[in-house]
């Protein structure tokens, strides 16, 4: 998934400074895809959707959709109204040296990500969840619901055939799996 969190960068960097990850949707067959293909399918004044696809002898093996917004003004969040119970599934956390570098080998240069208190990128979490449960197939949809800083520790819980990240009381992202069982 890194390798299409990195394709990503090939876009006006100048335009989506500010914008932040709403949504994504990853799909990954377990195939090596060599050609990567970056498409911007939407880009309206606060709104944009980007495709990174990745291909293997002319078929899409790995897609990667992500769903971008320019937020009006910051909204105080509420607590998560629906409470996990139980132990969860893991728990991660990025320090600031962890978003760094992940920053670099990607090349997102949004501001949001920099800083003495930066947000954590959304497809970081994704791919610490995929790496974490050792995923090579996968079809999720996530959704970002609440912003993750560095250091946050952030608690995965099984949630409505998928799962869901809790930070300081909050739902902070939801994944619904489409993957056919």
């Amino acid at each position: 998934m890194k390798e299409l969190a990195r394709k990503l960068s090939d876009c006006d960097e100048k335009f989506f400074g500010g914008w932040i990850l709403a949504g994504a949707e990853v799909f990954i067959t377990g195939s090596r895809g060599d050609v990567l293909e970056n498409k911007l399918l939407l880009k309206k004044a606060r709104q944009a959707i980007f495709e990174v696809k990745a291909y293997d002898q002319k078929e899409a093996v790995k897609r990667l959709r992500i769903f971008l917004v320019l937020p009006a003004a910051e909204k105080a969040m509420e607590p998560s109204k629906k409470i996990f119970s139980g132990e969860p599934l893991a728990v991660l956390k990025f320090s600031k040296e962890q978003i760094d570098e992940y920053v670099a080998y990607t090349g997102d240069e949004n501001i949001i990500h920099k800083g003495d208190n930066p947000l954590v990128p959304g497809l970081l979490m994704l791919c610490s969840l995929q790496e974490k449960f050792s995923l090579a197939r996968l079809h999720w949809r996530a959704a970002f619901l609440a912003p993750v800083y560095a250091d946050a520790a952030v608690k995965i819980y099984a949630a409505d055939g998928g799962y869901a990240g809790v930070a300081d009381e909050r739902t902070v992202f939801t994944i619904k799996n489409l993957m056919q069982k």
